[in-house]
C-alpha cells in the first residue's frame, strides 16, 4: 500500500479534443436544453450549457462530482440563469450528452427539468432495490472471503453501521480494517457499483468517508471497454481513470495466494490529448497507490502520465512556436519561403503528437500577421507603417477576425499605442459603432474559429482569457 499526500494533481490545459476509445463522440451536451444558460455562482459570470460541458469528456464527468459535492455542503456551484435555483449536471442515457436540471421544481421557472418523482425518490427506490439482487449478495461474498484470506485485514463484516464523528452513519456493503506491513492502517469501505448506483449516493459517500479518514473502495462486477453507464463513468473518471472488479477467479486467487486481489481496469494516456484503450490485469491490494483527501485509489497513476506526456509535449511545442515566430517575422525580407516555414512548424507540432489541417495561404496568413503584429506593437507582414492601420484592415477587410485581434491588443498591452497613434480619432469612433454589432454578435462580426487549433498553440496566452 502506498498512501499519497499530495498538493494536488497537475492541472493540464489541452489544446485539441480529448478523443478516446472508450468515450461517446462529441458533442457531449443536448442541442436545444431547457436551461441553455447557468449563473457561476462563484464568480458571479453567465456560462452556456456549451461553454460548461466543453471537449473534454472526462472532465465533464468529473464536474458532475464537483457539482453534486458542492451541493452537500450547501454551496452550489451553479444556478439556472433564469430563476436562480441551483443546478445539476445530468446526461441522456441513450446519446450520453449532458444537460442541467433543477434541483428544485417549483414553477418558479419556465424550463422544466424533472418529472413527478424527486431525484431523491428515484435514487432510494432503484438502488435499494439493486440491493438485494443475487449478483449483489454474490458479489458481496466474494470480496468477503478475500479478505479473510488476507492477514492485512481484519474486522472484515458485512452490512455493519459505520458510525461517523459528527452522528451521522452509513453501511458499507463490507467494510475491514488494514494494515500495513509498514504498520500505517486505514478503514475500507468496500461498496459494490451497481448501475443503478446513482451520482447522489456516490458523492455522498464519498463525502462521508473523506471525514471519517477512511476509504471508500468501489467494486464492480463487470466493466466494458466502451458502451458504460454513465453512473460507472461516475466513479472511473473520478478515480484516476482505475476500475476494480471483482468474480469467482479473482476471489480464488485472494484465497490462494493469502493477498487480497483484484482485476483491474485502467486507461492510459497516448499523449496529452489523446488516451488509448483500457488496459487489465489482476493486481494485488498492497500495489495499490491511496490518495484518502480525494477518495482515490488506483493502480495506474494516469494523472501523473498525463502531466509528464503535457510537460514534454509542451516543451515541444514551445520550439514549434518560437522557430515559426522568428521565422514567419524574418519572411519579412524574404529568406525563406512561407510554405517552407509552415511545414517546419507542421513537423515540430507533429511531433508533440497534434496533427494540424493544411489550411490555405488567405485569409489565414493575414490573421497571423495580425496577431504578431499585435504581439510586437510593430507591423509585421503588412505594408503599412503603423498599428492602427492594420486595426483599420482587420476591421475593415476582416471582420471574422476582429474579437480575438482586439482580445490580443489586450493582452500584449497595446491600448495606448493604438490611441497615440490614432491621431485623427477614427479608430476610436470606428471601434463606438462597431460596439453594438459585436455585442449583439452579427454574423459577419462572429469569430471564424476554423484555425483555432494552430492559432491557441501559436499564441496560447489568447486562449487562456474569456471565450471572444
Amino acid at each position: 500500500m502506498r498512501l499519497l499526500e499530495r498538493a494536488g494533481a497537475p492541472k493540464i490545459k489541452t489544446l485539441t479534443v480529448n478523443s478516446t476509445i472508450n468515450q461517446p463522440l462529441p458533442p457531449f451536451y443536448v442541442p436545444d436544453p431547457e436551461i441553455p444558460e447557468v449563473l457561476d455562482l462563484e464568480h458571479g459570470t453567465y456560462h452556456s450549457l456549451a461553454e460548461i460541458v466543453g471537449t473534454d469528456y472526462a472532465k465533464a464527468v468529473q464536474l458532475r462530482m464537483d457539482i453534486k459535492a458542492a451541493q452537500l455542503v450547501d454551496k452550489p456551484l451553479f444556478a439556472c440563469a433564469e430563476c436562480g435555483v441551483p443546478v445539476s449536471l445530468l446526461s441522456r442515457k441513450d446519446t450520453r450528452r449532458f444537460f442541467f436540471k433543477h434541483t428544485v421544481e417549483d414553477g418558479r421557472c419556465s424550463a422544466i427539468t424533472r418529472g413527478e418523482l424527486t431525484q431523491e425518490e428515484i435514487t432510494a427506490r432503484k438502488y435499494n432495490g439493486a440491493k438485494e439482487s443475487r449478483l449483489h449478495l454474490r458479489m458481496k461474498e466474494l470480496v468477503r472471503r478475500s479478505l479473510l484470506a488476507d492477514a492485512h485485514f481484519s474486522e472484515v463484516e458485512v452490512e455493519s453501521t459505520w458510525k461517523g464523528l459528527s452522528g451521522t452513519w452509513r453501511k458499507p456493503d463490507v467494510q475491514s480494517l488494514y494494515t500495513a506491513d509498514d504498520g500505517t492502517s486505514v478503514r475500507v469501505a468496500f461498496e459494490i457499483q451497481l448501475s443503478t448506483t446513482f451520482l447522489d449516493v456516490i458523492a455522498e459517500r464519498r463525502q462521508f468517508y473523506t471525514g471519517e479518514n477512511g476509504l471508500l473502495f468501489w467494486v464492480f462486477a463487470e466493466f466494458n471497454d466502451s458502451g458504460r453507464k454513465l453512473t460507472q463513468d461516475d466513479v472511473f473518471y473520478n478515480n484516476n481513470q482505475n476500475a476494480f472488479l471483482m468474480n469467482e477467479d479473482i476471489a480464488q486467487l485472494s484465497i490462494s495466494t493469502k493477498s487480497l486481489h483484484f482485476e483491474c481496469a485502467w486507461a492510459e494516456p497516448l499523449s496529452a490529448t489523446t488516451v488509448g484503450p483500457l488496459k487489465r490485469q489482476s493486481v494485488s491490494f498492497e500495489d495499490l497507490t491511496f490518495d484518502l483527501k480525494r477518495q482515490q485509489v488506483f493502480y495506474f497513476d494516469f494523472a501523473t502520465a498525463l502531466a509528464q506526456l503535457a510537460q514534454q509535449e509542451s516543451a515541444l511545442l514551445q520550439v514549434a512556436r518560437e522557430n515559426f515566430e522568428a521565422a514567419w517575422i524574418a519572411h519579412d525580407d524574404y529568406e525563406r519561403p512561407i510554405s517552407e516555414i509552415w511545414q517546419e512548424f507542421y513537423r515540430g507540432v507533429r511531433a508533440s503528437g497534434i496533427r494540424l489541417p493544411n489550411y490555405p495561404k488567405d485569409p489565414y496568413h493575414i490573421l497571423v500577421s495580425a496577431l504578431y503584429t499585435a504581439k510586437h506593437g510593430k507591423v509585421i507582414g503588412w505594408r503599412f507603417n503603423r498599428v492602427v492601420e492594420v486595426a483599420h484592415r482587420i476591421a475593415g477587410g476582416h471582420p471574422q477576425y476582429l474579437r480575438i485581434f482586439r482580445l490580443a491588443l489586450k493582452v500584449y498591452g497595446r491600448t495606448e499605442q493604438i490611441r497615440a497613434e490614432d491621431k485623427s480619432g477614427k479608430w476610436a469612433e470606428r471601434m463606438r459603432k462597431s460596439q453594438d454589432a459585436l455585442r449583439s454578435r452579427e454574423p459577419q462580426y462572429e469569430h471564424d474559429s476554423q484555425y483555432d487549433e494552430a492559432i491557441s498553440i501559436l499564441f496560447p496566452e489568447l486562449f487562456t482569457k474569456m471565450p471572444y
